[in-house]
């Protein structure tokens, strides 16, 4: 749907044995959300999830063509789940 709220992020991370309540995520997402309307949309979440140390990095995954990114009926490779599993905790420790 192209944004991301408190409720689809609690979604991900139950369903991936992570213990969070909706207040948590609210905050992961209140952190990231340059808008304040409550979502994430992909400009928002790529600050989330996109390396902050290495700018070349990162604007090699900015610059990838929009036809690359998830389509909503793909499933994830595990090892993006993975590491956006990890990503997530971290966040929730912070």
């Amino acid at each position: 749907m192209g944004k991301i709220d408190a409720y689809d992020l609690v979604d991900f991370m139950r369903k991936n044995y992570i213990s969070c309540d909706l207040s948590d995520a609210a905050d992961i997402i209140r952190e990231y959300d340059a808008s304040n309307d409550a979502n994430l949309q992909i400009d928002e979440f790529s600050q989330l999830v996109l390396p902050a140390t290495n700018n070349s990095l990162r604007r090699a995954a900015e610059d990838r063509p929009r036809s690359l990114y998830y389509r909503a009926n793909d499933p994830l490779p595990y090892s993006v789940v993975s590491l956006l599993v990890r990503l997530l905790e971290k966040e929730l420790n912070l």
